[in-house]
């Protein structure tokens, strides 16, 4: 089991997750790599590793607004458990994302 597939397992009956790749989410990615893509009232998440061989992972934001304005950013959780980490407080709204 991946690192990716084992966070995913933790998180899949508290969230809102997906499991697949970036070429099946054809949201612009230019890479082809598995990603747990995460959905909230007003925002998402895609957590990801550009390669296999990456130390730590990519967590890119997008939030929603009413008046049409999205905001996006990013971090890089260093391990599985930082994934977890970063997903619990991002889905709760107590994220560094959310200042």
């Amino acid at each position: 089991m991946s690192e990716l597939e084992w966070i995913y397992q933790q998180r899949k009956g508290k969230f809102d997750l997906t499991l697949t790749t970036t070429a099946v989410l054809d949201d612009g990615y230019t890479i082809d790599v598995p990603v747990i893509r995460g959905i909230g009232s007003d925002r998402r998440f895609d957590l990801y590793k550009e390669c296999e061989e990456d130390t730590v992972f990519v967590f890119s934001v997008e939030f929603f607004f009413k008046d049409g304005q999205d905001r996006y950013s990013h971090g890089h959780p260093y391990d599985a458990e930082d994934a977890l980490d970063y997903m619990d407080k991002f889905m709760s709204g107590t994220s560094i994302f959310d200042k």
